[in-house]
């Protein structure tokens, strides 16, 4: 009973450097050793490379995806992925997820630390499921408003064509 909507809360992590990648690792083992007593929440993760045709069944399989990188991503991809897949997102202020995550669609926590993580995921615990998913939804909404093709190839004209004046 691992999958959203089993009557466990399931956190997800992805980290295609795997253990390797040490930095927002060592807050996913924090994170897992904080709440060991807690067996309502699930832990789930994805480390190294992953075939793209099961990603998006992974990330959909989360009632949240936690993003804890710790350094300046130049976008951090998996936020928009998860979003895109209708699972809201707990992210550090890195990359992207200032500019796509709000009180809406997921929680972008202030600092990069494990602590503010835990309390954000016991904020995601106390709302209802109903709530919850509509939070995914939102998230997923606005990756399909704002991040289609379709509008990078618009935005890419629009440009090209104010440079060319």
């Amino acid at each position: 009973p691992s999958v959203r909507g089993s009557g466990n809360f399931r956190v997800l992590f992805t980290n295609a450097w795997g253990a390797k990648e040490i930095k927002g690792y060592l807050h996913w083992e924090w994170l897992k050793k904080h709440f060991e007593r807690r067996p309502e929440i699930v832990f789930a993760e994805s480390l190294g490379s992953t075939e793209h045709r099961w990603m998006p069944s992974f990330l959909a399989s989360g009632d949240v995806m936690l993003f804890l990188s710790l350094w300046e991503e130049t976008y951090g991809l998996v936020v928009a992925e998860s979003m895109a897949c209708g699972t809201p997102v707990i992210s550090y202020p890195v990359g992207v997820s200032p500019d796509l995550l709000d009180a809406g669609n997921g929680i972008l926590v202030e600092t990069s630390n494990p602590t503010d993580v835990a309390a954000a995921i016991e904020r995601m615990i106390a709302i209802s499921p109903a709530e919850r998913a509509a939070m995914g939804e939102r998230a997923r909404q606005a990756i399909m408003d704002g991040y289609t093709v379709e509008r990078m190839a618009s935005d890419y004209v629009g440009l090209a064509r104010e440079l060319a004046r």
